[in-house]
Order: structure tokens, then sequence, then C-alpha cells
């Protein structure tokens, strides 16, 4: 009959620290057989919720889309500093000649369209790439 010594002294390595130098066999066995069932778990849990989490992680420092002919590239923090930076840009209403404002069909004051500003316009190009945080 093998002791518990000489059979840890023969274990895996990863047998040998899960279990204490004077652990009979049984305990060898049974610890085998539970990390046996728990590995496809991990396995899942890895798969699904560790691997996506870090390619997140490194995707958010890029400029990485989902369906797009271009090329990735490295942007580092301008994603989160366009995230948290705030801009108010203030639209003066349309006026017709005279100078007076004009009205839309429905009662109100007709404004240009934003995206006129915010879309490759040579006269505004700090705007370029804006959206609208709110629209009335």
């Amino acid at each position: 009959m093998v002791s518990a010594a000489e059979s840890r002294k023969n274990a895996p390595l990863w047998v040998r620290l899960l279990l204490p130098k004077d652990a009979p066999m049984y305990q060898r066995n049974e610890a085998i057989a539970g990390w046996l069932m728990v590995f496809p778990a991990l396995l899942v849990l890895t798969i699904f919720l560790v691997v996506p989490f870090l390619m997140a992680f490194v995707m958010c420092f890029t400029n990485q889309r989902l369906v797009s002919p271009n090329p990735t590239e490295w942007v580092g923090m301008r994603n989160f500093e366009r995230l948290l930076t705030v801009r108010v840009f203030t639209l003066e209403p349309d006026r017709d000649e005279s100078g007076a404002i004009v009205w839309d069909d429905d009662g109100g004051i007709a404004y240009p369209r934003l995206r006129t500003f915010t879309r490759k316009n040579p006269d505004y190009p700090h705007l370029n790439g804006l959206r609208e945080f709110v629209s009335w």
C-alpha cells in the first residue's frame, strides 16, 4: 500500500497545492473529481464573461466599429475625451431678407439643421463629428 506522503510526492503540482501533506488517498481522488466537474463551468465563464470583458477593455482604446471597412487605429484616451466633453453650440434662428425670424408651418421658430455645422463644414472644423444631445 502506498502511503499518503509517497502518493503526494508523485501527484501533479496542482494536486499537491490543493491538498494538505497528510491528506489520505480518497481526498485526493475527491479533489480531482471535484475539479473535473467544475472545469466546464469555469471554461464557459471564461469564454463568455472574461474574454469579452478583456476584449472590450482593449477595444475601448481603438476606433474599432462593428461593421466598418476602415482599419482599426489605436486612439488612446480620445474616446473618453469625446464621451466626457460637453460643448454648447447656440444656433441662431433662420431669418428672411428683412432680418425677421422665419416661422415654420407649426408656428415654431425655424432653425438651420445642426448637421450642416457638424458634418465636415470647413467654417466649423472644431464641431466636426459632434452629435446632438437633446433635440426639441
